[in-house]
């Protein structure tokens, strides 16, 4: 996927507003990126076609939805990070899920600055939690460059 335009997102959820972002934003002290706050407006809680990520041990994944920033919705981030906050590294947001309960997160460095988008393995976090976040991207519409249609 090389032309973020050509994305097709489907089933979005509630309609974000600057509200919605702003709250979340401030709940984790981070601002989120341009590109993806756009994607949010736009798209809160939908699912994007294509769909399949390569990770870098040669598997692949599946960006199943976005996760939606009203916080009233089932599958909005702050639940999210509720659920998982004893796992989740602090510095990191999650942005969308995959059909296993993985996240793929935006990661922050020193002064809340974005460092790069991730993925982070439920699983792998429950015994190595070092080992659970993977490095996709530098930036949001780099992983949405990233996104391929199965061909299964």
């Amino acid at each position: 996927m090389k032309n973020r335009s050509l994305l097709r997102w489907r089933f979005p959820s509630s309609q974000a507003t600057e509200g919605d972002i702003a709250a979340v934003e401030a709940q984790f002290g981070v601002t989120l990126p341009a590109d993806l706050r756009e994607c949010v407006l736009k798209h809160n809680g939908a699912r994007p076609e294509p769909n399949v990520f390569d990770l870098p041990d040669g598997n692949s994944s599946v960006f199943e939805s976005l996760l939606s920033f009203c916080s009233q919705d089932e599958n909005s981030v702050v639940r999210w990070v509720e659920d998982q906050r004893t796992s989740l590294p602090h510095n990191t947001v999650p942005f969308a899920l995959d059909p296993f309960g993985n996240l793929i997160c935006l990661q922050y460095g020193s002064r809340n600055a974005l460092v790069r988008v991730v993925f982070w393995d439920h699983e792998v976090a429950g015994t190595s939690p070092d080992e659970a976040i993977v490095e996709l991207s530098d930036s949001f519409d780099e992983f949405l460059a990233l996104l391929y249609e199965s061909t299964d």
